[in-house]
This record gives structure tokens, C-alpha cells and sequence, in this order.
């Protein structure tokens, strides 16, 4: 016989939000960064944005009864109050947008963040779960590039006359292949990396500005896109959510290839004049689009 916490939660799993549970518990058992859009149930009370890369690390009802899942960010996320003081938060899953969350599934943090306590989060009434720091995940391979045989030299032939073309035949102009949107902004992004201590980096707001710049060119060719078929301009919420999103995922991608790090400055690098104070002002001021 089911006890009552379980049919709590076989009723939860069932609910419109039993999808995206599962998801982040997925993410949350095997330590993968998970990126989404989060929205206060009031203006002013929570700071509408992305949260990016967020280190999640356990799922449970709220002492008010809320699903929510608690974890780690950092910038270039957003955050109304900063990250002064430390980057622990707490996500209600209501506010959270389905279609806005991106499981980073080749990737996996494994640094135990200040403050983090084993075992149950006693900021829940109920701990469902929690990340299992036991296991390593194999990041997804690709298919392996086969390399073509070559081909058995043949004897060579005889020479023989190529045909000219007669006089109003124009020759075929080879088309150039133009480079895609997200090669463009990332070899600009490539011209602000700096090397620190055999590191490439670059700082959150390069990150976040190059995102910025692959999301309009994407926007822009989507227009063009949409005039050659006849077809409506003005991008929804959806499209626009999408093009957000597969901008920082398409940079993200290229970043990983290349060994470059986002890493916040350092206050020395930033300058002396620049105390702490306005290091967090500087911030709290960093809204995703």
C-alpha cells in the first residue's frame, strides 16, 4: 500500500511539471549544468533572465509545498540580489520556462561549491534528490571520421585537346560558401581572449555580448528568410526563445572545441581603482538579452 508521500509524488510526476521534474533530476544525478529562463511570480520580486550553467544539486517540496531544485550559479547569470555573498539559489519549478532548459549532457561539474552539506537539503521538507558524487560520466563520442582509401594511380593517358567554348558561351561562376553566423561572432570573440597561467579565457560579459551579436545576425536571416516566402516578419516569443537558445549553445560548443574558459576577471585585472563595491554592482547590472 502506498504510503502518502508517494502518491504526493506519483500525482506530481503525472502533473504538467512531471516532465520538466524529471529532466532536472536527470541533470541533477549525474552533476550536468543545466541552462533555463526563470520569471518571478511578481514584477520586481525575483530578476527576470537566463540562468546559465546552473550546478544543481537537489530536488524537493518547499516548506510551502512548492517543487522547486536547488544549486550553484554564477555569472553570466542573472540575479537580483548578486553574487556577493555566495551562488546558492533555489528554482520553483512553476517559474521555470519547459522549453528554455538545456542539459548540458557532455559535460559534468564536480566541485563541491561552499556550503554545500551531503545528504538531505534541509532547506526542503522533502528531499527527493540529490546529485550522486560517486559516478563519472562518459561524455558522448562522436562517430569516428573515416578516411578515404586512395585511389590506384592510373597510367597517364594520352594528351588530348580540351574543347573551347564557343564564343557566347559564358563560364560558370564557382559559388563561395559564406561562412555560418556563429564562425562570424566567434572569430571576432576569438580577438578578446587572454592567456593567463596556460588558460584561454574570456570574461562573462565577451561571453555574453557575442551571444547578443549571433542572436540578431540570426534574427536577421530569419527576415530574409521569411520575405523570400511571403511570409510574416516579426518573430514570436517562441522563435525568438529558440534563436536565444541556440545562440549560447552554438558559442558555447565552439568555446569547448577551442579549450576557452569563461572566467570572471580578477580584481587586480580589473584595475585598483574598481573596489569590490562596484565589482558587484557591475553584476547584478548583467541581464541576459
Amino acid at each position: 500500500m502506498m504510503n502518502f508521500e508517494s502518491i504526493l509524488k506519483t500525482f506530481l510526476f503525472e502533473a504538467p511539471s512531471g516532465r520538466l521534474q524529471r529532466t532536472l533530476e536527470y541533470a541533477i544525478k549525474n552533476r550536468m549544468p543545466v541552462s533555463f529562463d526563470y520569471r518571478g511570480p511578481t514584477k520586481g520580486e525575483v530578476l527576470p533572465g537566463r540562468r546559465v550553467k546552473a550546478e544543481l544539486v537537489a530536488s524537493g517540496l518547499t516548506k510551502k509545498g512548492n517543487l522547486a531544485v536547488r544549486g550553484w550559479v554564477q555569472p553570466p547569470s542573472v540575479s537580483k540580489k548578486g553574487f556577493g555573498e555566495h551562488g546558492w539559489r533555489t528554482f520553483i519549478l512553476d517559474r521555470i520556462s519547459s522549453g528554455s532548459v538545456q542539459v548540458y549532457e557532455d559535460q559534468q561539474f564536480n566541485q563541491k561549491r561552499p556550503g554545500y552539506k551531503e545528504g538531505e537539503d534541509k532547506s526542503f521538507s522533502t528531499t527527493y534528490v540529490t546529485s550522486d558524487w560517486d559516478t563519472v560520466s562518459q561524455p558522448k563520442q562522436q562517430e569516428p571520421i573515416k578516411t578515404p582509401e586512395p585511389k590506384p594511380k592510373q597510367e597517364p593517358r594520352a594528351k588530348q585537346e580540351l574543347p573551347q567554348p564557343k564564343p557566347k558561351d559564358k563560364p560558370e561562376v564557382t559559388p563561395t560558401e559564406t561562412p555560418k553566423r556563429e564562425v562570424e561572432v566567434f572569430n571576432d570573440l576569438k580577438n578578446k581572449i587572454k592567456v593567463l597561467d596556460n588558460v584561454k579565457q574570456i570574461t562573462p560579459d565577451e561571453f555574453k555580448n557575442a551571444i547578443n551579436d549571433l542572436y540578431k545576425k540570426k534574427i536577421e536571416d530569419w527576415k530574409k528568410s521569411q520575405i523570400e516566402i511571403g511570409g510574416n516578419t516579426n518573430a514570436g516569443e517562441g522563435t525568438r526563445r529558440r534563436m536565444e537558445k541556440d545562440s549560447e549553445a552554438d558559442l558555447d560548443r565552439l568555446l569547448k572545441q577551442d579549450n576557452i574558459q569563461v572566467i570572471e576577471p580578477s580584481p587586480e585585472e580589473i584595475g585598483d581603482n574598481i573596489d569590490l563595491q562596484e565589482q558587484v554592482k557591475r553584476i547584478k547590472t548583467l541581464i541576459f538579452f
